[in-house]
């Protein structure tokens, strides 16, 4: 049985994805990748790249996040890439899970799965926890 699968990844960890991209020769017709952050909206975001395997996002520039990335929405991307359901969206994202859900509203109201990594404390202060 074949399986058409089309993977659309948001990373804004460009250094990293970059080389991830180089080493394993991820050049695939079906992958997208961008590199960005995924958001709430189209723009700028910061980010706290000190440690490779983590990061938080934050819209202002604070002592820890001081990287600029550029930072996209789910919605905007799967539009104009007119990428086609089911959808399954999995978010790792420190803390920054409710400005990237309110950039997918439209795609979540497609989406067959949607897997969220929290935390049982506080990253950020309007981060979401788990219960």
């Amino acid at each position: 049985m074949h399986v058409d699968i089309c993977i659309c990844t948001h990373n804004p960890r460009i250094d990293v994805l970059r080389r991830v991209m180089q080493s394993s020769r991820l050049e695939r017709p079906n992958c997208n990748y961008i590199l960005a952050a995924a958001g709430d909206a189209k723009g700028e975001i910061y980010f706290d790249d000190r440690d490779p395997f983590g990061g938080v996002a934050s819209k202002e520039q604070t002592a820890w996040a001081s990287t600029c990335v550029p930072v996209t929405t789910i919605d905007s991307e799967i539009r104009e890439r007119k990428l086609s359901r089911p959808f399954l969206i999995k978010l790792d994202t420190h803390g920054f899970e409710i400005p990237i859900i309110e950039g997918a509203a439209e795609t979540l109201a497609m989406a067959t799965l949607l897997v969220v990594e929290v935390y049982n404390f506080r990253i950020l202060d309007n981060s979401l926890l788990f219960y």
